[in-house]
């Protein structure tokens, strides 16, 4: 739990936890679930939905990493539980319907909502569009689609099953960037269709130390605030993996 506990230094703000995305990797901890509930109840941290391990949802074997992150879910109050479309490039169809029933399997006699985040590329098992089509609940990543309008689209279409929000800009060649003024409009947009889901700082490591000072930002946004100045992103801890926490050292 120590490395737990360096990791949550200086949180006081909701957050999405998540676990070792590398399914050999969590399940080496898996039957520690219970240690990581009691530390989150204990430290009293509020979080709003659990990223489970990136295996294969279509897969046989999907269980023994997706349970136990419904199950965590649950034990800790958390909204949903954001699960990635797996790659499937020759048996899509098929693969599809494992990966749907698999979800309803998961969602059954659960709490918290199995949510499928959305990526851009057409090589996933469910699309965007495909995700809508099928009704499940949606993750919406500003970052892994490339095309405004079609985030626009799919928020004002779905808006009503999207749980949760990674928010964060993106340029041609880097993704989970800190907020810019198209994150800023996705906020407004949600906010004008009252939506009541959770809006969470996806940010690359080295800016954590943007997050705090960016939703106090937000914030002052959705009060109504104008001509908000967004400072650029800046890589100044990239090679410093000492300085990659959340200690709020950016401006209010």
């Amino acid at each position: 739990m120590a490395r737990l506990a360096s990791h949550f230094e200086h949180v006081d703000f909701p957050v999405e936890l998540a676990l070792p995305h590398r399914v050999d990797d969590f399940l080496r901890i898996a039957d520690r679930m219970a240690e990581v509930r009691d530390f989150v109840l204990g430290r009293g941290i509020e979080v709003l939905s659990v990223h489970a391990a990136q295996g294969k949802l279509s897969a046989d074997d999907y269980a023994k990493w997706a349970e136990p992150a419904m199950q965590l879910a649950d034990e800790i109050g958390a909204k949903s539980v954001t699960f990635h479309p797996n790659q499937s490039k020759h048996n899509r169809q098929n693969d599809q319907i494992s990966a749907r029933r698999h979800l309803r399997a998961l969602q059954r006699g659960r709490l918290a909502l199995a949510a499928v985040e959305t990526f851009g590329g057409h090589g996933r098992v469910l699309r965007p569009e495909e995700i809508v089509a099928k009704g499940l609940p949606l993750v919406l990543d500003t970052s892994h689609i490339h095309d405004d309008e079609r985030i626009r689209r799919l928020i004002r279409e779905y808006h009503q099953n999207i749980p949760a929000v990674h928010l964060s800009a993106r340029t041609g060649s880097e993704q989970h960037l800190p907020i810019d003024a198209f994150c800023l409009e996705v906020v407004g947009l949600l906010q004008t269709l009252k939506w009541t889901g959770s809006v969470i700082l996806e940010y690359l490591p080295w800016h954590h130390y943007r997050t705090k000072a960016d939703l106090r930002l937000i914030e002052r946004f959705l009060h109504g605030e104008q001509n908000l100045e967004i400072p650029p992103p800046d890589d100044r801890f990239k090679d410093e993996p000492d300085r990659w926490g959340y200690g709020d050292m950016g401006d209010g």
